[in-house]
């Protein structure tokens, strides 16, 4: 367990280090994450036209299944610690033509969402 913030400053930064080196090889060869995410979102019971936010976004395992819950209605914003995964993630975006979905670097302890933005 991390107790002081030097400790935990130390493991976010670990941790953004880590994701960061593997994001161009996250989630490869096995559809694990994909599963995850769409049972997660499954589970979330999302309605069309809701807006979600997606913490520790990765490259889209639950944000691509709520793009689709949500519909074109909906508005799904992704917020990640690495910026690789943040970049491959709105670069994937990009290639599909999603218009409702938007990501971004950012730290869950310290989102810019106003409160009451997402459902």
């Amino acid at each position: 367990m991390v107790n002081d913030a030097s400790e935990q400053a130390a493991a976010k930064a670990m941790v953004k280090t880590v994701f960061s080196e593997v994001a161009d090889v996250y989630g490869d060869g096995i559809d694990f994450f994909g599963a995850f995410g769409r049972a997660l979102v499954a589970a979330a019971d999302l309605a069309p036209g809701m807006r979600v936010l997606d913490l520790a976004c990765g490259r889209g395992a639950c944000l691509l299944p709520a793009i689709e819950d949500v519909g074109p209605s909906g508005s799904v914003i992704g917020v990640d610690l690495a910026e690789p995964m943040v970049a491959l993630l709105d670069a994937d975006l990009a290639r599909r033509g999603v218009v409702n979905a938007s990501v971004r670097c950012g730290d869950a302890e310290a989102l810019a969402e106003p409160d009451q933005h997402v459902d």
